[in-house]
């Protein structure tokens, strides 16, 4: 094996297959039959939560471990910055698209 070359090939084709069949499973998930019940029940908050703060830290904690914050992987995506790239604007774009594939997923989940 040719170490990190190699992990880098193999995602150029695993992820963009992996979101392939999310979109797909997706599609497939709201066409069914009672996926406007599940996808309801998923985006209807129940308000009073909101004023908890333990909800908000749990949440917090959540996104945090979710985009790899937590587990340190800002570090192996620096490896690959430039210093013409933004700082700000990759570590504003990361957790809004690890956002958007998880209420893409959850919705997909939901649906079915």
């Amino acid at each position: 094996w040719k170490g990190v070359s190699t992990i880098e090939k193999a995602n150029l084709v695993l992820v963009p297959v992996l979101l392939l069949v999310l979109v797909v499973s997706f599609g497939r998930a709201v066409s069914l039959e009672h996926a406007s019940e599940g996808i309801k029940f998923l985006f209807s908050p129940t308000w009073s939560m909101l004023g908890e703060p333990k909800m908000w830290l749990e949440a917090l904690t959540q996104n945090a471990w979710d985009t790899g914050a937590g587990w340190g992987v800002f570090l192996c995506y620096s490896i690959y910055m430039k210093e013409s790239h933004g700082v700000v604007k990759y570590g504003t774009i990361t957790p809004m698209c690890n956002n958007c594939v998880s209420i893409l997923a959850g919705t997909t989940i939901f649906a079915t």
